[in-house]
């Protein structure tokens, strides 16, 4: 957790390089985020629609706690930080949360210390509490070079084998195994995961499970205050927020999808 500043944005703001972030920025910053992230496949249309959606239309917006921007001398905007709010609670009682995201500086001014800026005007906002996930290690370094601290226990990705010598064949493939010592291994790889699988003592058994059904915003409504009681933080949402998650949950999905199905070979 962060101390509060009394400056909020504005020590930022007298420099005339960091300003909040408004609708009109929304086509430069979907130009930057293409100059930075040249890979990315959706259009400019798509990243517009997802920025205004994001940073505006969230049911957390709030004027007090904006996105940022880092422009000089008038030039063309050149560093975003992404801010949503959030409402959660902390030992039963609400405090205020500035979720960040979509971090990014053009490459022609990493040397100047923008991105340093902008996330020392981020930390100076109003919030009771400062989170990111998702960071990579040059943004992980300014985090901690300003005082924030990376919650190790749950920075762990955990893999959990289903078949298991199918998982380290294909670990094998990548470092350089050949496609006839493949070809031989695969038979007795199969025979080895069913039974791996198959006996009850195995650590690998996957029993059956219940059939599962869709998670609703109405279950999760009605069950996750369950949980959110054993914990000392904890999100807080009504109607509105729990729609809004879902269906930005489903549109990734949906987006997912579509990727994988543009990006399969033509046969």
């Amino acid at each position: 957790m962060l101390p509060k500043a009394d400056s909020g944005y504005t020590a930022y703001a007298r420099t005339k390089r960091i300003r909040p972030f408004t609708p009109d920025d929304i086509p430069e910053v979907v130009d930057l985020h293409k100059r930075v992230f040249p890979g990315n496949s959706f259009s400019a249309s798509e990243l517009e629609v997802h920025f205004r959606r994001l940073f505006f239309e969230n049911p957390w917006y709030d004027a007090d706690l904006p996105s940022l921007v880092y422009q000089e001398r008038g030039e063309k905007i050149c560093g975003f930080y992404g801010v949503i709010p959030r409402r959660m609670r902390m030992k039963g009682g609400p405090i205020r949360v500035a979720v960040s995201s979509q971090f990014m500086v053009d490459p022609s001014v990493r040397n100047r210390l923008a991105a340093v800026e902008l996330q020392s005007a981020f930390f100076a906002g109003p919030q009771d509490l400062s989170f990111t996930d998702g960071a990579n290690d040059a943004s992980r370094r300014i985090w901690e070079g300003l005082g924030g601290v990376t919650a190790f226990p749950y920075s762990v990705h955990w893999t959990r084998l289903l078949r298991p010598t199918r998982y380290f064949l294909g670990r094998w493939k990548e470092r350089g195994l050949s496609t006839l010592a493949q070809w031989a291994l695969s038979p007795v790889s199969a025979v080895a995961d069913f039974l791996a699988t198959h006996r009850r003592r195995s650590p690998f058994h996957q029993a059956e499970h219940a059939p599962e059904e869709d998670l609703s915003w109405e279950t999760l409504r009605d069950e996750l205050p369950k949980f959110a009681a054993m914990k000392s933080l904890c999100p807080d949402y009504d109607e509105q927020s729990l729609h809004w998650l879902m269906d930005q949950a489903n549109e990734k999905i949906v987006r997912h999808s579509r990727d994988k199905a543009t990006s399969l070979p033509r046969l």
